[in-house]
């Protein structure tokens, strides 16, 4: 698995669903907290069918989230939905701290589990990871870390944790914040599978678009890496 490309899609990027934009991202984030009842049930399938994507299903409690919940949705909600796309090459994201998911009544889950850890106020150790990592294993599972660094000698120990930890796990790591946007880009070469990004407004703190990510990449493209700068951008 090649550094991969999440988009981020909320009830209004779905509406936008022929922004090329979409197009250009290698798996599509569905954020069922931020669905409305009646378009989860009336338009998000046809959607699906029609962009044709590898799918994440996310559905982030308040306090694992900067947005604010459309709706509150129970397993029957997207129950005929999960079975659609229960495969290996789709994923779920399940977060790490929280005993139950609404994902877990899904009959012969055949998903690519993501256990997320997220920390919207401060960083974690290699030891706390390696901590949130044995609680809860699967076959073939991802682990994503989405921290927020109080300065640059933070981050950058963040970074130097994920690298190690990449050689032992499958793992996702992002660092939060302007200070953050430097691990968007460049994650890859610290061990981390994937990033995401948006095509409208910013869904959590850092993300930037996909068109800012894509440059920034082209441009050190088997280049050493540029040094981190005060904000984090690049």
């Amino acid at each position: 698995m090649n550094y991969k490309i999440i988009i981020t899609l909320g009830e209004d990027e779905l509406k936008d669903y022929k922004n090329p934009a979409i197009k250009e991202a290698d798996i599509l984030e569905i954020r069922l907290d931020l669905l409305d009842s009646s378009f989860l049930q009336n338009k998000l399938f046809s959607i699906l069918k029609e962009l044709n994507k590898p799918i994440l299903f996310t559905y982030r409690n308040p306090k694992d989230s900067s947005e604010a919940s459309n709706t509150s949705i129970k397993f029957q909600d997207i129950e005929l939905i999960l079975q659609e796309y229960n495969s290996e090459n789709n994923f779920l994201d399940v977060e790490l701290d929280q005993e139950k998911s609404i994902f877990d009544s899904i009959q012969n889950c055949r998903y690519t589990l993501i256990y997320s850890y997220h920390s919207f106020s401060k960083s974690v150790s290699k030891e706390e990871m390696l901590e949130w990592i044995s609680k809860k294993q699967s076959p073939n599972c991802i682990y994503k870390f989405a921290i927020t660094p109080k300065d640059i000698s933070e981050l950058e120990t963040f970074l130097k944790d994920l690298n190690t930890i990449s050689k032992l796990h499958r793992i996702i790591g992002i660092a939060m914040g302007e200070i953050g946007v430097y691990s968007r880009v460049f994650g890859d070469r610290f061990g981390s599978m994937a990033t995401y990004c948006c095509i409208g407004k910013p869904r959590a703190p850092g993300q930037i678009n996909i068109a800012t990510l894509k440059k920034n990449r082209a441009e050190y493209e088997n280049k050493p890496l540029p040094p981190i700068s005060f904000n984090g951008t690049v």
